[in-house]
């Protein structure tokens, strides 16, 4: 099957789980994770990988069988099971009978497994989708389009009609910004990797440019700059759209987050490129000029943002839930509870001194959820993704020169999503998730791509 059509179906994919509220209904992230699937199963198949792609890929797909393996052992039942957790004491005592499982809730954690393999497939898929510079550009465009779409959407639906709910959405503010998204903290993370990749795709237009100068157009200067930028001048209006768009969503963690992330690449791109005739005096000048004009740009939009911290103070509540998450990992710290069972296990560590909040289903902390249902082995897990990933990015730092803004935007969304999740749970949106791998992934093929020409 040609590439072409494997990246429609992937891209496809992809917004069959960001539009319908993020992923969150089920049967929508059903059919996003089978179309993922099998656009990965059929790169596979077409057997068109190289040497250094098969690497990662078998390194990817042992990553996959372990953790399958390791789900499947949690969810299984055995008689005499010196781990099984001791929620399954009772009851076998109860049904005159032995053994039990890792998880509380078997069925829990059988039904999650797609919710954790999916992206690593999808990850996959993208790199070798933009296996050299062409297709490469045409996966980030892809993405960067996307990405570009929700978020204008997101701005008309604040702008013309606010208070109409989408998909059966139960929960709605309309003096926020969330798109198609459920709430704000799950647009602003979705809308600052959405930035990322259109400064990454803005940047890859002014390399293509910056190639091209030698040639002389026969246009009057005024009008040869406007026929030579007009891409990139749509792009850079574009992006600010998106700013606009991060600002209203007034999320705390989200726009501040996703603000620094776009500043830090941002940075990094000027202070790694090679200016012409700029010099290192002139890179420092304009680094200076971009955080004098990003601290203004944030006090001029970010003042509803800023004013919501300053009201909002410390969230003891969620310093109640993560003390609480930290006691059940303290009575089940090899193990776990079985991935996907946070809501079946947190009743029963609930504080009433923490107030009455209701049983959350999420912790709000991603890595405090991760170790509470996979126990000991979710560290090593987390760790061997985390350097295959810089691996990856600091090769494209070092091989790649025009395109090197790629790496530099990846491992600038890394840190939003890291950072983010140790105060939410952007992650576990499905919509988020699969675009967040396929950024990576993508990003990881063009590091380690050689033009095809």
């Amino acid at each position: 099957m040609k590439l072409s059509i494997l990246r429609m179906c992937f891209l496809a994919g992809i917004a069959i789980g960001i539009v319908p509220l993020g992923g969150t209904p089920a049967d929508y992230a059903s059919l996003s994770a089978l179309v993922l699937a099998i656009v990965f199963a059929s790169i596979l198949a077409s057997g068109n990988i190289s040497r250094s792609d098969g690497s990662i890929i078998r390194s990817l797909l042992a990553i996959v069988a372990g953790t399958l393996a390791y789900l499947l052992i949690q969810a299984g039942w055995m008689s005499g099971n010196p781990v099984a957790n001791p929620v399954w004491g009772g009851v076998a005592a109860d049904l005159g009978i032995s053994g039990g499982a890792i998880s509380v809730s078997p069925g829990v954690t059988l039904r999650s497994i797609p919710g954790l393999i999916v992206p690593f497939l999808v990850f996959g898929a993208a790199m070798l989708l933009s296996r050299d510079d062409v297709e490469g550009l045409r996966t980030w465009r892809a993405l960067a389009l996307l990405g570009i779409a929700v978020s204008l959407f997101g701005l008309l639906r604040y702008l013309a009609f606010p208070t109409e709910r989408l998909f059966d959405q139960i929960f709605l503010d309309p003096t926020v910004v969330t798109s198609v998204f459920v709430n704000r903290n799950n647009a602003a993370t979705f809308f600052g990797l959405a930035s990322l990749a259109t400064l990454g795709w803005l940047f890859w237009q002014w390399s293509r440019l910056d190639r091209s100068r030698s040639l002389q157009a026969p246009y009057p200067p005024g009008l040869a700059f406007a026929e030579r930028h007009a891409g990139i001048l749509l792009t850079a209006l574009l992006l600010f759209a998106m700013l606009i768009a991060l600002f209203l969503t007034r999320s705390r963690a989200g726009v501040v987050l996703s603000f620094a992330s776009l500043l830090a690449a941002l940075l990094g791109i000027i202070q790694t490129a090679n200016w012409r005739g700029l010099g290192q005096k002139g890179t420092w000048i304009v680094t200076g000029a971009v955080l004098v004009a990003a601290f203004a740009a944030f006090g001029l939009f970010g003042e509803a943002t800023l004013l919501r911290v300053e009201t909002s103070g410390y969230d003891v509540g969620r310093v109640c839930l993560y003390r609480e998450t930290l006691a059940a990992i303290g009575d089940n710290p090899l193990w776990g509870t079985g991935f996907g069972t946070f809501d079946e296990v947190f009743a029963r560590y609930r504080l009433p001194e923490c107030g009455i909040y209701g049983i959350p289903e999420q912790a709000h902390n991603s890595y405090l959820e991760a170790y509470l249902g996979l126990g000991l082995p979710f560290v090593p897990l987390f760790l061997v993704c985390l350097v295959l990933l810089l691996r990856c990015y600091l090769t494209g730092l070092r091989e790649r020169r025009r395109l090197r803004p790629i790496p530099i935007v990846c491992l600038a969304a890394l840190g939003l999503v890291l950072a983010h999740s140790a105060v939410d749970f952007p992650v576990q949106i499905h919509g988020i998730a699969v675009y967040f791998a396929a950024l990576l992934g993508s990003g990881a093929g063009i590091s380690r791509a050689r033009s095809a020409r």
